[in-house]
């Protein structure tokens, strides 16, 4: 669910003086963030490696307290291997890639969409977003694929970012495909839909009011408190999600693994679950 691109600069200054001639080369690397500024790899609570799990050599306390949230991973095909007996009691939701586009679904899903509700987990599971789909097609595989939601599920989540972009995008149709993707998603689903997307992409390609009225899931990889949250989004409550690392070990998950966050205690999630479905609105 990310992607990064780089960009380098090179300056040249010529200096005259004495009769030398001195060339200075200037680079600089622009790491312009589709997800986040800082991708090092954190723990961010020692509990959670209990059982075995390699300690991180980058110290946590460089990191903002996470304590007073809830903890969550989120999980595709590539975490093959999980040790579901052995998952961290300190891990309070997970959720899964379900689909992409039209026809792609994740191998994976199926397995984990059944284990972690054995594992006793909230769960929830997300689209891969293709601009050179249709949205309602799109949507329709979505929740076929995921089937109906149970009382304890979250909301389905919308993946949209910049490599969810096939060829030249024209925005005022993009904007409305993916307003009708979210519409047709909560009619089926019965619940308002999420969005997964990093305010650097959201501040080009979702700045409009009507995109705010969805829970936002953010992705950035910072040390700050808060992750930087899309201007419409900043005026109606924030984040609801923050993925804060896409390198987090986690010895029940064979190699690294996203690490969230949900923005509150288990009351918190409880109400947000209500109040996303339609019943409640």
């Amino acid at each position: 669910m990310k992607t990064h691109h780089f960009y380098y600069l090179t300056l040249t200054l010529i200096l005259l003086g004495g009769g030398l001639l001195v060339t200075l080369f200037i680079s600089e690397t622009i790491f312009a963030k589709d997800l986040a500024e800082n991708t090092e790899r954190i723990i961010v609570d020692p509990d959670l490696t209990a059982g075995g799990g390699q300690r991180d050599s980058f110290q946590a306390s460089h990191y903002a307290d996470t304590t007073a949230y809830l903890k969550g991973i989120d999980i595709s095909k590539y975490q093959k291997d999980i040790d579901w007996s052995g998952l961290s009691d300190k891990i309070t939701f997970i959720i899964c890639k379900a689909t992409e586009g039209r026809t792609l679904m994740d191998s994976e899903f199926d397995s984990n969409w059944k284990n972690i509700e054995k594992a006793g987990r909230y769960r929830g599971a997300y689209h891969f977003y293709r601009s050179n789909d249709d949205p309602e097609v799109q949507a329709e595989f979505f929740y076929s694929t995921v089937g109906e939601l149970g009382a304890n599920d979250l909301p389905m989540v919308l993946d949209i970012e910049s490599g969810s972009l096939v060829g030249a995008v024209n925005k005022t149709k993009l904007t409305a495909d993916l307003l009708s993707f979210l519409q047709t998603v909560e009619k089926l689903s019965g619940k308002k839909p999420m969005i997964y997307s990093n305010s650097y992409f959201a501040s080009q390609y979702l700045n409009r009011e009507e995109f705010a009225s969805y829970p936002l899931w953010v992705a950035e990889y910072t040390s700050k408190s808060e992750p930087t949250i899309p201007y419409f989004w900043s005026a109606k409550g924030g984040w609801s999600f923050w993925q804060r690392s896409a390198s987090y070990d986690l010895s029940s998950v064979d190699g690294e693994v996203d690490f969230d966050i949900f923005n509150g205690n288990m009351e918190a999630l409880k109400n947000f679950i209500s109040s996303t479905s339609e019943e409640d609105q």
